[in-house]
């Protein structure tokens, strides 16, 4: 049982108690599908750390009270870059500026209004002598927004690459996603459908590329099956490059997404990119398939030849 469900209250006390991982998400600010994400598991599950009904892993409290640490020490440092700004300016009042949606995908901030109230409540209880308000956000980097670049300068990352379908269902895909990725195609371990001089062509429908993904959260998502059990079941990773990308660079720059998760059911959800701070959608993602496929086979050319004799194998 979690230590968090065996906290009793008398039963005319006027909320329910919190638990730890409600605690941690709340102060981080995060609301539950920025926390699916950031942790990567499922929706629901965030649900049952928050209640109490699922014990959150030590492992991802650690992560989660170090990202509160070192957002507390960023919003003091943040807090006196405003009050040297202020000084420069000779004013006692200042504004700190929301993200612009550009901004929140380029550099992977939470879309979540909660995590900006708890991250601008931090830095104006640390600002010292100075009042400051929330103001509209800016395209260009000013005064208002200066707390932007010295919070992307720490690397924070919140999702980085995140596959969510329509279930709510989350993996995390980012670097090891990748060196996945290339080895499976560096050592043919892969299945092809439909492929042939005759179909490069394409531009819909296929051929396509198969290979082996067994997501971490499938465990979760079927309690009922042993490990064995879940080895076997059909899901993996699909490659459906359109024709038109007849290089490498024309797929470095596609703004469709070319990679796939395929569930057990079927479902093949697209994956939403967001590779670092400086970009964060397809063409990130496709950037880093673009050169994984260079590295192993060169070109385009190269790639759909050799899935050729895979397919015929």
């Amino acid at each position: 049982m979690s230590d968090d469900m065996s906290l009793e209250l008398p039963a005319d006390y006027p909320f329910k108690g919190p638990t730890t991982a409600s605690c941690i998400i709340h102060a981080l600010g995060l609301s539950q599908a920025d926390a699916a994400v950031f942790f990567s598991v499922r929706r629901d599950t965030i649900k049952k750390w928050q209640s109490g009904k699922m014990r959150m892993p030590d492992d991802l409290l650690d992560k989660a009270f170090r990202r509160l640490d070192l957002l507390m020490h960023l919003a003091s440092e943040i807090a006196h870059d405003y009050e040297e700004q202020a000084q420069s300016d000779d004013a006692s009042f200042v504004y700190i500026g929301l993200p612009t949606e550009e901004q929140m995908r380029r550099g992977m901030l939470p879309r979540s209004k909660g995590f900006y109230e708890t991250f601008f409540g931090m830095i104006m209880a640390r600002a010292d002598g100075i009042s400051m308000a929330v103001c509209e956000p800016s395209d260009d980097m000013n005064a208002t927004n200066l707390w932007i670049p010295r919070l992307l300068e720490e690397d924070v990352d919140w999702s980085g690459v995140s596959l969510v379908d329509e279930d709510d269902y989350c993996v995390r895909a980012d670097h090891d996603f990748y060196r996945l990725l290339r080895e499976q195609l560096a050592s043919r371990n892969f299945s092809a459908s439909g492929v042939s001089e005759a179909t490069w062509e394409w531009t819909s429908g296929g051929p396509f590329l198969d290979i082996p993904y067994l997501s971490e959260w499938l465990g979760e998502a079927y309690p009922e099956l042993t490990d064995a059990q879940l080895s076997l079941l059909d899901t993996h990773i699909r490659l459906k490059i359109p024709g038109y990308c007849k290089t490498t660079e024309i797929l470095r720059s596609d703004s469709e997404a070319t990679i796939f998760f395929v569930g057990p059911d079927g479902i093949v959800p697209v994956l939403d990119a967001t590779e670092g701070p400086e970009d964060a959608d397809a063409n990130a993602l496709n950037a880093a398939l673009a050169d994984i496929i260079e590295a192993e086979f060169g070109t385009m050319d190269g790639l759909w030849k050799a899935a050729t004799h895979v397919e015929n194998r």
